[in-house]
């Protein structure tokens, strides 16, 4: 079992920290790129959303470098997100592609289909190794909303906002490759102490709130890089979703 599943924003570092401690083998897609768009466009109805269509794309991106296995959520929200893995799977059959697709639906929906899915990813782990990976991914994502929301502040009010990027890319990949808990607390706190000490403009910038929906939120590709746009031009954004 090789498995995939579609970006949005940073939270591959989540899923990534988690299916590796659980033993599972993963194939992450390309970053999303025209070429993924192309795809998505292609083979998706006329009439499906952007993030659909984006999936789709890093879907068949996984699937040439092999992946035979999709994690995707699935939902009862207000949208039709809830849907996308049953038309997108049957897309996938239409094109002959053979990818499983395992939909985790919420707990509240139907507890124990959950509980029966990730029986069916983790096969003989036991359920304290199961509670060890669910909290240090969770430890991951925090820490990634802590720095991104560092970043969101701090870009429009200092004088080299592009050498605090290089910090926040930087603090991604250690917190990638951090081995516990320990370990993320302090890539964290390392670039809030480089970040509060780099010299600042004497503006008040302009405060800006980013809302919509969650994917076009989180996934820079599809939003147009907003926020960092915004941010070098002096505005401090906010967002309504994080991890």
């Amino acid at each position: 079992m090789k498995i995939t599943y579609p970006h949005m924003g940073n939270v591959c570092i989540v899923i990534k920290a988690l299916l590796t401690d659980l033993g599972l083998e993963l194939v992450l897609p390309p970053p999303t790129s025209r070429r993924t768009v192309e795809l998505g466009v292609r083979y998706s109805h006329e009439f499906a959303c952007f993030p659909f269509k984006l999936n789709m794309g890093n879907y068949l991106e996984a699937y040439e470098l092999g992946a035979d296995t999709i994690l995707m959520a699935g939902g009862v929200g207000p949208c039709r997100f809830g849907y996308y893995a049953q038309v997108q799977q049957q897309i996938l059959e239409d094109l002959g592609v053979k990818m499983e697709m395992v939909v985790l639906e919420p707990p509240d929906v139907s507890f124990h289909e959950v509980k029966d899915k990730i029986l069916y990813l983790i096969g003989n782990i036991s359920w304290w190794q199961v509670f060890k990976a669910v909290r240090f991914a969770w430890s991951k994502a925090r820490a990634i909303d802590t720095i991104e929301e560092k970043l969101l502040y701090f870009r429009p009010r200092v004088k080299e906002p592009i050498k605090l990027e290089g910090y926040f890319r930087e603090t991604l990949k250690e917190i990638d490759e951090a081995a516990d808990r320990r370990e993320v607390e302090r890539v964290v706190n390392s670039f809030l102490k480089k970040s509060e000490i780099m010299p600042q403009l004497s503006m008040k910038p302009l405060k800006v709130g980013l809302v919509g929906e969650i994917f076009t939120l989180l996934e820079p590709f599809a939003n147009y890089d907003m926020e960092r746009r915004l941010g070098l031009l002096g505005v401090e954004v906010t967002r309504s979703v994080w991890l």
